[in-house]
C-alpha cells in the first residue's frame, strides 16, 4: 500500500542523501535530508507493523540530530525531525508493550516540543502539537497506573488548548457557533 511506497521512497533518499552528505559534511538541509527520511521511514515501518524497523530508523534520526554542530541542533527542522522521532518511537515500544520505554521518549518528545513552541514564537501549530504530545504522556502515565502524573499532563494540555481558542472566543467561537 501507500506505507511501503513511502518507505521505499524514504530508504532510496536516505542512500541518496547520505552518500551526498559524505561528499559535503554539514551541508545538508537536515530535514529533507538522512535524519527527516529516517524519520519518516520510522513511521512508515510503524505503520506497517515492522516496530523493530521502526525503532531503528527513529534511532538513526535522533543520532544525526545529535552529530550536529550546537548551533544546528536547535532549529526548528532539526527539533521537528527530533520530536517526530521520539513520537514515533513511543509508540512503536507501545505496540511492543515496553511501556516504560515508551514514557522514556515520549517525555523527550514533550521536551522538545516545548522548545519548539519557543522556537516558532508560541505559533498555533508548535502549541497544538505540544498538547498531543503531553496528551501521549498522560496515556503512558495512565498505563502504567500514574494517575496523578496522566493528571497532570492531561491538565497542561487541556489548558494550553483553551488558550488557543481564547482568540476566537472560546471553544464555541472557534467552532462558529
Amino acid at each position: 500500500g501507500n506505507q511501503e511506497q513511502v518507505l521505499k521512497y524514504s530508504e532510496i533518499l536516505i542512500r541518496n542523501k547520505s552518500r551526498q552528505l559524505q561528499l559535503s559534511p554539514g551541508s545538508a538541509f537536515f530535514m529533507n535530508g538522512p535524519g527527516g527520511h529516517h524519520a519518516m521511514a520510522g513511521d512508515a515501518c510503524r505503520l506497517l507493523g515492522r516496530f523493530a524497523d521502526a525503532l531503528s530508523h527513529c534511532d538513526q534520526a535522533i543520532k544525526l540530530a545529535e552529530q550536529l554542530p550546537e548551533e544546528n541542533r536547535n532549529s526548528s527542522d532539526v527539533l521537528s525531525v527530533l520530536a517526530f522521532a521520539f513520537e514515533t518511537t513511543c509508540e512503536a515500544h507501545l505496540a511492543l508493550g515496553a511501556v516504560e520505554n515508551a514514557q522514556k521518549v515520549a517525555s523527550q518528545a514533550v521536551s522538545v516540543r516545548r522548545k519548539l513552541v519557543v522556537a516558532n514564537g508560541n505559533s498555533i501549530e508548535s502549541q497544538r502539537e505540544l498538547c498531543v504530545a503531553l496528551e501521549r504522556m498522560g496515556s503512558v502515565a495512565m498505563r502504567l497506573s500514574q494517575f496523578d502524573e496522566a493528571i497532570k499532563h492531561y491538565r497542561e494540555a487541556l489548558t494550553t488548548r483553551t488558550k488557543l481558542y481564547e482568540p476566537a472566543g472560546g471553544v464555541a467561537g472557534f467552532l462558529g457557533n
